[in-house]
Formats: C-alpha cells, structure tokens, sequence
C-alpha cells in the first residue's frame, strides 16, 4: 500500500490557499494550522486537515507548539507561509528539521531579505539598480533639506522591517518628511527614505534548487495593487520580461537561494531601467498567477524538498491574468472613490475601475480565490468581510450616538 504524502502549511489565511489547492489536486494531503478559527484556507475542500495553533507566529510559544506538531504526526514537508512563519522557522530550523523537510533558505540569506534596507544594500553591490535611497544612518535632521533636493517630492519613508505597505508612508513637503521619518521610526524602527518612481511595475518569481541554482522562473506585471500608491499585487499578468527574470536570477544566485521567492520590480517612467524595489523570500499573495499559467510553485516546490532536484524548465503561458475580485478590487475601487482627485490617482477614472471590476469574464482570466471546483473560501471571505463591515458601522453609530 502506497504511503500517503503530507505536507503541513502554516498561515489559513488566502496566502495559503493557492498551495493547499495545488497540493491536494496532486493527491497530497494537506494539513493547515491558524490561531485564527475563521480562517480563509480551512474551508477550503483540499484542506484535509485543520489544527488550531495556541500562538500567532510571532509569540515564543509558536515554534514549540510547531516542533509538537511534527514530532506527533509524521509530515514530509513543512510550508510556511508569510513573513511571520517563515522567519521563526528559518531562525528555528534546527529545532524543526529532524522530523521534517524545509525547503526554505538559510538563516543567513533570510537576514539580508529580512531588513529591506539590507536588501537594497545587497543588490546595490551587485549592480542592480534601485530607487535613490538614503538609509538610517545617513539620516539626521540637519541634513533632511539636502535628501529633499536629491530624491524629490513625493518621498517614500519605508520601515526597514515590514511586510506589503505595512508603515510605507509618501511626503509632499520637507516639513511632512521630517514628521513622518519622526513618527515612523517611533512606531517600526529604523527605516530609509527613497525617491517615489513612477512606471509599470513586475515581479520576478522563482525556484531555486538547494545547491542555489535556478529551476523555474515566471514574470508578472502588476496592473492593480492595493493600495493603489503601493502595496500588494491584486490583479496581475503573466507577461515576457527578460532584463526582470534575468537581475531575479542574479540577486537570488548571489544569496545562494533555496526554494520560491518574488522580486518587485519598477520599470522608470524617466529612464526606462528597471528597478528592485522589494523581496518577498516565500510563497506569495499572487501565486494563482504562475500556477495557471503552467508553473505550479507549490507543487514544484514539493517534488523539489522530496526528490532532491527537478529539471530546469523556464517556459510559461504569456497573457493569463489573475485577480482578487472581493473584497480586495472592491476596495481599491471604493479608494479610487475616495482619492479620484489626488495627484497620485490622476490616471485612474472611477468609470474606467468601475467597468474593470464587473468584468468577471475574459480569455485567461483566473481568481485568487474565486473558484467553481472550491467555492466555499470565497464565500467565507466575503461573509467574513461583510461582518466586519457592519461592525464597524456599529462601532461607528456607537460613537456618534456618545457624542450626542
């Protein structure tokens, strides 16, 4: 009788949820563990298996409450998903991988990626370009007029330790980058400060044997993201870019790299160089995107963890789109709304979004989470989002009917 394969995938949330998916249509039994009871990937049919943890990711507790786990059931492959998993279990890996494979990378390669300013300090010395960026310890007060001049306005203040938009702030003024730097290193820490780009964004995306040499590779361009300033890719196309595959090739050799990451590219509006603007070292929010276009990351990743090696293989399907339709697109349309006049909206016509968000059919389209084989994540989410909406309407009544 042939053994069931087993694979255990931190985060419920829908990060994990394309993974789950690609796994269990392979057969694969998957078991998902969330402190959180309504979490998106539970309802999901393929997860076979659901274990409520007692910490978040970044209590002490969680990694003792992972090593119980895999010392009590054997799984082949542990997948952690989001930056709160994957950096504990990079930092913990020895406590952890005598009962399971990771195929994550090193605890030295994850410092660099980590730190956001590391990153860009790396891929400088590479010769990689990168937004014009001053770095906490180039920055004083008495020399904010100076960067001003030199990067321009809006600034980009960015956390060094952070995740999607998470503390990424914009100035228009002098005076307004001297208070958010101040407010900014207050709440996240040290942090840098970069020249804002305009231009059509990419990602880079790849799999990296354990010997750091490449296996696949896949290029998406960002057509929505949210929020629409800067933050995570919402809708997305598989397209042809060669000078962005080739700098992710490059920076990942470099760090030696081991399993799936996602470089986040600009190309300049100004000088038409393509820029890295940040590293995701994990499965990532839009990995439907590669999946339906031919690279099944996830699945790849795990032939990869047990086999020890795949063939290289660097052709994917160009043109397949793949969106978050709700409630993500739902709320960039309603900040379109709400920001149609700003400056940094200008190109965006509320009509325009407006028709972009009830087209839920083309050629090639795919969903994050919408899928007619597994419903129920998409349903959950939408109950799960309404339900904080009335909440807050509540909480809203609540205030007003005090003020009276």
């Amino acid at each position: 009788m042939q053994e069931t394969k087993k694979v255990l995938v931190t985060n419920a949330s829908h990060l994990s949820l394309a993974a789950t998916r690609s796994l269990g249509k392979k057969g694969i039994e998957v078991t998902v563990i969330s402190p959180y009871r309504r979490s998106t990937t539970f309802y999901s049919r393929y997860c076979k298996h659901k274990i409520m943890t007692s910490f978040t990711p970044e209590k002490e507790g969680y990694i003792e409450d992972l090593v119980r786990i895999v010392k009590n059931e054997k799984f082949d492959m542990l997948l952690p998903v989001g930056n709160d998993s994957i950096y504990p279990v990079s930092k913990n890996r020895d406590k952890l991988s005598p009962y399971i494979k990771i195929p994550i990378a090193n605890k030295k390669s994850m410092e660099i990626v980590e730190d956001k300013s590391k990153t860009i300090k790396f891929a400088m010395k590479l010769g990689i370009p990168c937004p014009k960026t001053f770095f906490s310890e180039d920055i004083y007060p008495l020399n904010m007029k100076e960067i001003a001049e030199e990067i321009g306005f809006p600034a980009v203040i960015k956390p060094n330790i952070g995740t999607g938009a998470r503390g990424i702030s914009y100035a228009n003024s002098l005076k307004e980058m001297e208070d958010i730097y101040e407010k900014t290193i207050k709440k996240y820490g040290p942090c840098h400060i970069q020249e804002f780009i305009q231009g059509k964004k990419y990602s880079g995306t790849a799999l990296f044997n354990q010997d750091g040499v490449p296996r696949r590779g896949c290029v998406q361009q960002c057509l929505k993201q949210l929020p629409f300033t800067g933050g995570s890719q919402i809708y997305v196309r598989s397209v042809k870019q060669s000078q962005v595959l080739d700098y992710t090739f490059e920076f990942l050799k470099a760090l030696k790299w081991y399993g799936i990451a996602e470089l986040e590219f600009i190309v300049d509006d100004k000088d038409k160089s393509t820029k890295l603007l940040d590293i995701n070292p994990r499965l990532y929010g839009s990995i439907s995107l590669p999946i339906a276009a031919g690279v099944d990351y996830p699945y790849l990743l795990y032939r990869l963890a047990m086999d020890g090696d795949i063939e290289p293989d660097f052709n994917y399907k160009l043109g397949v789109k793949c969106r978050y339709l709700f409630p993500k697109e739902f709320k960039y349309f309603i900040s379109i709304l709400r920001n149609g006049s700003s400056g940094l909206s200008r190109n965006f016509h509320p009509s325009r979004v407006f028709l972009d968000l009830i087209r839920f059919y083309e050629p090639n389209l795919n969903y994050f989470v919408m899928s007619a084989d597994d419903p129920m994540p998409a349903v959950a989410n939408s109950i799960i989002y309404i339900e904080s909406i009335i909440k807050n309407i509540i909480i809203s009544c609540k205030k007003i009917f005090y003020l009276l």
